[in-house]
């Protein structure tokens, strides 16, 4: 390799670095320096978590969500890295870079090396559009999902009715996003999960049955990868239960009691455009009578939004929707190029769409984060208001005790601005989550019976689900109504008398 080559790469891989660095500092809110201030709820969870889990407490035992155990193990890697959230922010540079890398590959194939790394390096900020707030369990799965993706159109690509054959080190990868996604939200498999159908049907159909077997067993063993280590890590600690309860049983009831408005799902739609753009590449496909791969990219596509409008619609929920975009540009411009004809002007309309659709996406994305700085929407500000008043009524509490409160219904930022640590696994918000399970309000209660924290803070405005605990342990030392809420909240002192 000669210096003008190996020169070019590594301003390739310095431009790469730029637009992610970007994108992590700007649109982070939860771990970004630019927002020391900013109260984040999901982010915060993992946080606690990560935290604690390094300084030896054990997620699901000692502190609980309803997450599998791999974006806590992100955070926990963070604080390992720096003691504070820097290393989590540290780990999204890397993952971002890392997209990055897999967006180039896939579109170098089908476009120019300026224009590959030019869509890389938009590409990345486009992500934003449902990043919401940074720090959640789809940023970490995202490059994993790209690297599947471009193994997937790689053999769509070479594969022939003479050659049908799909490599199972591909598989193996594909198991351990998949294992990966279980580990955090299942759901986040979907796009794999329907691909990795078709490939088998297509195998089925050119009767490759070694091929399936093989590649059945290096999917097993890369899911295992990614799940074993896990299961035994949290079978030693000997709360397995509790591990699958967070990861997958309480989510069962959780789903159940999802529902998206319609005006929901259209308020989505320009932060979903990768399903919408892979569903027309899909249609482009069936124009050119390549059916087979036509019918894979609209289920794709349709699958994902039928789940999307079916689940709780959390914008980050739709990052799963980010790795359809970079294969629609790629396999558009792929089909542009095989000869002149009406799919040319089509794909170009197409691309034209996607790319307008994504820049309004992205500006919305600019210009609500930046409003977090100048003017923040009146939903967080009533969330500061009401976290800084738990702050304030947590200053009443004797500074040796401090360590012995719990926050019932508040923010988990508590605990971090607070740095003390959860003496009770069911941490916060609590009156959320167990109106989701009956089980889980009972776990929740036998959990404050038996942990007796001394000091317990309520947010709220109605009868809690542990009322019951609170009447007959504890007695009120302060109560004051939360400003501007809106409604009837109060904040409620409680310290233990039995």
């Amino acid at each position: 390799m000669n210096r003008a080559v190996a020169g070019k790469k590594i301003l390739k891989y310095i431009l790469f670095i730029i637009p992610a660095s970007f994108m992590i500092l700007f649109f982070s809110l939860s771990t970004s320096p630019l927002y020391p201030s900013y109260k984040a709820v999901d982010s915060s969870f993992f946080q606690i978590v990560g935290k604690e889990w390094q300084k030896g407490l054990i997620p699901y035992k000692d502190m609980w969500d309803q997450k599998g155990p791999a974006i806590f193990f992100v955070n926990m890697l963070g604080f390992l890295i720096t003691g504070n959230k820097y290393g989590i922010l540290l780990i999204q540079f890397l993952f971002a870079i890392i997209s990055e890398l897999f967006i180039y590959k896939m579109l170098r194939r089908s476009w120019s090396e300026k224009a590959a790394v030019l869509g890389a390096c938009i590409g990345i900020i486009v992500f934003s559009c449902n990043y919401d707030g940074g720090n959640l369990l789809e940023e970490y799965i995202n490059p994993f999902l790209l690297a599947c993706f471009y193994l997937i159109t790689e053999w769509f690509s070479q594969k022939d009715d003479e050659n049908p054959k799909h490599n199972p080190l591909y598989a193996f990868l594909y198991g351990i996003t998949f294992g990966l996604c279980l580990m955090s939200r299942v759901t986040n498999a979907i796009g794999i999960c329907i691909a990795v159908f078709f490939v088998f049907v297509y195998l089925c159909i050119h009767k490759a049955w070694e091929n399936i077997l093989k590649n059945a067993i290096s999917f097993l063993v890369g899911a295992a990868v990614a799940i074993v280590p896990f299961m035994i890590y949290f079978s030693l600690k000997n709360c397995t239960y509790d591990f699958w309860y967070g990861t997958i049983l309480f989510n069962i009831s959780y789903a159940a009691k999802a529902d998206s408005s319609l005006r929901q799902i259209i308020k989505a739609v320009p932060g979903q455009i990768g399903s919408y753009a892979i569903i027309a590449t899909g249609f482009l496909f069936i124009y050119k009578k390549k059916y087979f791969n036509g019918a894979m990219y609209i289920a794709i596509g349709v699958v994902t939004q039928l789940l999307l409008q079916n689940i709780f619609n959390y914008p980050h929920y739709s990052m799963i929707t980010f790795p359809y975009l970079p294969v629609s540009v790629y396999e558009i411009k792929r089909i542009m190029g095989e000869k002149k004809d009406i799919t040319k002007y089509l794909g170009r309309v197409i691309l034209i769409a996607i790319m307008l659709i994504a820049l309004l996406a992205t500006g919305n994305a600019f210009i609500r984060t930046a409003s977090y700085s100048t003017n923040p929407p009146d939903y967080y500000k009533k969330r500061v208001a009401a976290h800084r008043q738990v702050l304030e009524v947590a200053a009443t509490i004797p500074e040796n005790e401090k360590d012995y409160l719990v926050g019932y219904n508040t923010n988990p930022t508590l605990y971090l601005d607070l740095d003390i640590s959860p003496k009770c696994r069911f941490f916060a918000f609590q009156d959320w989550q167990a109106s989701f399970s009956d089980s889980f309000a009972e776990l929740l209660n036998e959990e404050f019976v038996s942990k007796k924290p001394l000091w317990i803070m309520v947010l709220g405005d109605k009868k809690s689900a542990i009322d019951d605990v609170l009447k007959s342990n504890y007695e009120i030392v302060r109560t004051e109504p939360v400003i501007d809420s809106g409604s009837d909240e109060k904040i409620i002192l409680y310290r233990l008398v039995n």
